[in-house]
């Protein structure tokens, strides 16, 4: 028969971490593939700035929890703490876009007089 382990903090973190791995295994496998269909530019000019934008997230999120992991800052900051400054900087990013596209889209747009 087998041991019955015991259900820990440490067992369930375990676990955790060995979907995590799994899961990122398995994206990066995707991401390689997708490449090779991205060089075909067969894709939506909106949908691969929206692409590249989740992808610049992602990387951001890895590089952060990977240099405090790492503790390369000596004394880093919480995780936490760093990825909420890194979301409200791609935030601001992210409405300067917008606002630029909204500019750029009303120049364009004649506007109907009454």
């Amino acid at each position: 028969m087998s041991e019955v382990v015991p259900l820990t903090a440490n067992t369930i973190d375990q676990g955790y971490a060995d979907q995590v791995n799994r899961h990122v295994t398995r994206i990066t496998a995707e991401l390689i593939a997708l490449e090779q269909l991205l060089v075909a530019g067969m894709v939506d000019h909106r949908v691969l700035v929206e692409f590249r934008d989740a992808v610049n997230r992602v990387r951001s999120t890895s590089w952060h929890v990977q240099t405090w992991m790492e503790g390369f800052r000596g004394d880093a900051p919480d995780v936490r703490v760093v990825l909420m400054q890194e979301r409200i900087r791609i935030a601001k990013q992210v409405s300067l876009q917008l606002s630029s596209d909204l500019v750029a889209s009303t120049e364009s747009v004649p506007i109907a007089s009454h």
